[in-house]
């Protein structure tokens, strides 16, 4: 008889073992997101460009190596720029604080798998990883204008170790790949219009 009930407690606790293991696979499923703003610089180097600021979170089943952004094809071109403050960005807190620096690939990330083409904006951990979970804020300012047509699906991508990379959603400002009319070409659109007012005035 105790060697029954002992067998039937054996039994009950594998059974909550697996049950845990399995409702933690679900529940505990990798993710990486992101949410970003975008506010017009008005003043000093990057005065007219604008600052984007991404808060991104993840939780993933190895550290994570880096993580990329990942652009329209039209953000290639040779006039679309994009530069990063030292650092550009900072995860976690107080004694596990990492900075990061940023990258603008235009040839995309052939260490994702499949190998992505777009241009990206990329960030890596400097002197160690960003660890399996946490949360960061991450700087790029650009002369690219930001759109708010989201949430843009699969913009957001983590690498860790060999994991499966993982794909996420970025929420908020994005760049459109239109960007900002340079000084010269707002002045000559001004006198564009100042033209063509006063030719209508001499119509008129």
């Amino acid at each position: 008889m105790k060697s029954i009930c002992k067998n039937t407690v054996i039994v009950f606790i594998l059974a909550i073992a697996l049950f845990t293991q399995k409702l933690n696979a679900v529940i505990i499923s990798p993710y990486i997101n992101a949410q970003s703003t975008a506010e017009q610089i008005t003043e000093g180097e990057y005065s007219g460009w604008y600052k984007y600021t991404l808060v991104v979170n993840w939780n993933l089943g190895k550290s994570l190596s880096h993580w990329d952004l990942i652009l329209k094809p039209g953000c290639g071109a040779s006039d679309h720029l994009i530069e990063f403050p030292d650092p550009a960005g900072i995860s976690g807190s107080g004694m596990n604080e990492i900075f990061w620096t940023g990258e603008f690939n235009k040839k995309g990330d052939k260490s994702l798998d499949p190998e992505v083409t777009n241009p990206v904006v990329k960030y890596e951990p400097i002197g160690e990883e960003g660890g399996n979970s946490g949360s960061g804020t991450f700087y790029f300012y650009s002369n690219i204008i930001p759109e708010y047509l989201g949430p843009y699906f699969n913009k957001v991508v983590s690498k860790a170790g060999n994991e499966p990379d993982v794909y996420g959603t970025l929420t908020g400002a994005y760049p459109s790949c239109t960007i900002v009319p340079e000084p010269a070409t707002i002045s000559l659109l001004g006198l564009s219009m100042l033209f063509v007012l006063v030719k209508k005035r001499r119509r008129a």
